[in-house]
């Protein structure tokens, strides 16, 4: 085991990292190494760069296992190795792509409610549908409120038209009446 090996290992129990992290931290160093033929010792920034863009590029891994090699030599460099670098410069963290929910168009929302045999279900479900948008339109509202000064109209949830549950599918508010 080569001294720096050593002395991470040592900064990450000291740390109390989990048993995995250590082990998946030393593997990502250890890669990095083995990229170059050279201890992380005698690596900069540049070969920092380098091996991201290999990692993006030619490797083309997930921006979550980007994120891991990120991280290990993050902690390598900032703690083992105690470089007074400024770490956002030279070790950018990759954007996690944000996954949009899948949002249902009124019609498939009926037709689901239309598939659930029972009744007590059904009723269940569309209560929290309508639920969920109400709380969705309520939230909105809020938001727009903090945002806009106040004239003297109050829209809290469920008051006005646009926190109204019953108003939230009005296909559905005939079973909620």
């Amino acid at each position: 085991m080569t001294p720096l090996r050593q002395r991470m290992t040592e900064d990450m129990q000291v740390r109390n990292l989990a048993l995995n992290t250590q082990t998946s931290y030393l593997r990502q160093v250890s890669l990095f190494a083995r990229h170059f033929n050279q201890s992380p010792e005698d690596l900069g920034p540049e070969e920092i760069r380098a091996y991201q863009v290999y990692l993006t590029n030619e490797k083309d891994l997930s921006t979550s296992s980007i994120l891991v090699a990120i991280s290990a030599l993050r902690f390598v460099y900032n703690v083992t190795l105690k470089k007074n670098w400024n770490l956002d410069d030279v070790i950018p963290t990759a954007k996690k792509p944000q996954k949009l929910p899948v949002v249902m168009s009124p019609e498939e929302v009926l037709h689901f409610l239309a598939c659930v045999a029972s009744t007590l279900h059904r009723t269940i479900l569309t209560v929290c549908y309508a639920a969920g948008l109400a709380h969705f339109r309520g939230c909105s509202s809020e938001a727009r409120r903090h945002r806009q000064p106040a004239y003297g109209n109050s829209s809290r949830f469920g008051e006005g038209p646009e926190g109204s549950l019953r108003d939230a599918v009005p296909q559905i508010a005939g079973k909620l009446a």
